[in-house]
């Protein structure tokens, strides 16, 4: 597996962890928070070497529970078009607890070549450590 960046994450990651970083938690009922962005952004296909400009949706659910953690639940729905050819669907599913001042980070992603090339599938973990798990493969 080559090392790759992929922007559509990282920006995933930080939309997902930001309202966290230093945040305080006070226990008290749970509570829920739904939001939801319409967005464009690029995706690199590490299977096709192009990137793909997306246009989708971003929802976010923030709970917090009765034990005072946090739970951030985030999808994205999106379609595109490669830059040199191929239309494309992108699915990502990512979860965040927060606990005191552990994080625990698993998102799944599914970037989907309508034609006869592979798709993408990455996983992401980042474990209350810091350590960082990243597995991208081709299939289909």
């Amino acid at each position: 597996m080559r090392p790759i960046i992929r922007p559509l994450t990282a920006a995933v990651l930080l939309a997902a962890t930001a309202p966290l970083a230093g945040a305080a938690v006070a226990v008290a009922a749970p509570a829920q928070v739904d939001r939801v962005v319409v967005f464009n952004a690029a995706a690199y296909d590490t299977c096709s070497g192009q990137f793909v400009n997306l246009a989708g949706t971003f929802g976010l659910v923030t709970k917090q529970q009765a034990d005072g953690s946090i739970i951030q639940l985030a999808t994205i729905h999106a379609t595109g078009t490669g830059e040199r050819s191929g239309e494309y669907l992108f699915n990502d599913t990512q979860r965040v607890q927060v606990t005191g001042d552990n994080v625990d980070l698993v998102d799944h992603n599914v970037l989907v070549n309508q034609g006869s090339a592979p798709n993408q599938i990455a996983r992401v973990h980042i474990d209350p450590a810091g350590v960082v798990t990243l597995q991208i493969e081709c299939a289909g």
